[in-house]
Formats: structure tokens, sequence, C-alpha cells
């Protein structure tokens, strides 16, 4: 949920849901990996220099979490020429979290 405050009203906006009790599984990879359009939980277990190439955007909505478990950096690139908040690639430290919509043609938005 987001909460924005406008004056004294406190305005609260569901952004995700989900069937109750639905458990979001990840996928760990401890390489180089090509994510694809269905996954939504991917962790890295790596020791770093790795990257994380995400499919191609297409504005369907989807959300993907990435959680960096190992150590050293996670890249995560865009496939072709989409990008990620305007950017062609993300640095993740061990302990970062990501989360990514689909949001547009060509364009991941980070949230």
């Amino acid at each position: 949920m987001v909460a924005t405050a406008s004056g004294t009203a406190l305005t609260v906006k569901k952004i995700l849901s989900s069937t109750a009790g639905t458990a979001i599984t990840p996928t760990s990879y401890s390489g180089n990996q090509t994510l694809v359009a269905t996954e939504t939980y991917a962790r890295y277990t790596g020791s770093g220099g790795h990257t994380f190439t995400l499919p191609s955007a297409t504005g369907a909505g989807t959300v993907l979490i990435i959680k960096h478990k190992g150590s050293g950096n996670l890249t995560v690139s865009r496939a072709g020429s989409d990008t990620i908040d305007g950017n062609t690639s993300v640095i993740l430290n061990t302990g970062d979290s990501l989360l990514l919509i689909d949001g547009a043609t060509n364009s991941w938005e980070i949230n």
C-alpha cells in the first residue's frame, strides 16, 4: 500500500494485490541469468560479478522482485533497447532488493 498526504487527509492506495494465502516462491540463481516473463521473485545467491537480464518489457503490469542474498555486486540489465527507470542497468549490493513493474512497452519501472 502507498500512503500519500494532502493537507490533513491521508490517502491509501493498494498497488499490489494477491489472493490471500498465496505465497511467492523465489527462484535462486548463483550466476548470470536471463529472467523470464513469468518470473515473479528471483533471488541471487552467487559471489558477485554476475548479471540478471530482465525479460522484454511489454507494458503488461507484471511485478518482478529481485533480492541480492549473495556477495559482491549484481547487475540487473535491460533486454534489448528497454530501460529501467530510464537507465540501462541497476547495480545491487548484498542485501538490496529491487521491485520492478513492467509499466510500458520497453520500460521497466522501479518501485
